[in-house]
């Protein structure tokens, strides 16, 4: 994957884990909140289970996600959002947690931005 696909995967990730209504369970054989992340994407263009498992760990390195281990059975545990994470996937000003949305309104809000700036910003 290209960073920028991996930037447009963690903003995915933010904004799903912020929405009530979706499985965020570990799953076992399941993979419930994996699937969840992969059906946002076109079937073509679905990223690998374990992509999208990296991207959660660096987002948990980043304390922006954990895991609810409140459920007995492993299964059953969940990611949730830290209350960084929940900023960060809410948060309509340049938040830098969330780089794809980030790059996005800095070159809205400066179009005329160096090639240099934009790689140092991301």
């Amino acid at each position: 994957m290209t960073s920028d696909s991996l930037l447009s995967l963690q903003s995915t990730i933010l904004r799903l884990l912020a929405q009530p209504n979706v499985d965020k369970r570990l799953g076992r054989g399941k993979h419930y909140f994996t699937k969840a992340v992969m059906n946002q994407f076109p079937a073509q263009e679905h990223p690998a289970r374990e992509v999208i498992t990296q991207v959660l760990w660096s987002l948990v390195g980043k304390g922006l996600v954990y895991i609810d281990i409140e459920q007995p059975a492993p299964e059953n545990w969940s990611w949730r959002l830290t209350n960084a994470g929940v900023m960060s996937a809410k948060d309509e000003q340049f938040n830098p947690d969330d780089p794809e949305r980030f790059l996005l309104r800095l070159q809205s809000n400066v179009p005329d931005m160096s090639d240099l700036v934009l790689m140092y910003a991301g």
